[in-house]
């Protein structure tokens, strides 16, 4: 029986019958002396619709087969060789794989074929130019291959540049 007059209820306190499944003591080498509990109540009504989680996965269980991305080079070699108002000149010190290329986007995401939208070139050889649009162009570049669909570079390189275009 649990009476709890900290509780205000109708008539004062809280009468009810409840099941105890466990009492957790912390003692504390002090004057006075103090002790602090923790008591954890069962709900059978409640454990029944729960649901159990854990972090181990069941040795039956049926998973898919785990995926290894590959990875290309990252261009750790590029280097800026020209800039003027309308183009960038880049040469990424690295051969480009068969069928593939470097791409270069205005955004550091989206890396994949039929992702348009922030574009601005692919190219197959390793020495190219890239158009200006604005005093304050940023561009993303990673090298991919010919296969399908394409594996990329895991990371980025990046260009900033910050020159007026006249």
């Amino acid at each position: 029986m649990l009476r709890a007059s900290s509780v205000p209820v109708s008539g004062g306190s809280l009468n009810a019958q409840v099941v105890v499944r466990a009492v957790t003591l912390q003692y504390s080498a002090s004057s006075p002396d103090v002790v602090r509990y923790a008591i954890a109540f069962s709900n059978d009504w409640a454990n029944d619709l729960s649901v159990k989680t854990s972090k181990k996965v069941p040795v039956d269980a049926w998973l898919p087969a785990a995926v290894g991305p590959t990875y290309l080079a990252n261009l750790n070699q590029l280097a800026v060789t020209g800039i003027s108002a309308t183009a960038v000149t880049v040469a990424m010190n690295l051969t480009p794989p068969t069928s593939g290329g470097f791409e270069v986007r205005r955004r550091d995401f989206a890396f994949r074929a039929g992702m348009d939208a922030d574009l601005v070139i692919r190219s197959s050889v390793s020495t190219f130019d890239i158009p200006r649009a604005t005093e304050a162009d940023r561009f993303y570049i990673r090298m991919y291959d010919g296969s399908v669909p394409p594996n990329y570079s895991e990371f980025s390189a990046g260009v900033f540049v910050n020159l007026p275009l006249s």
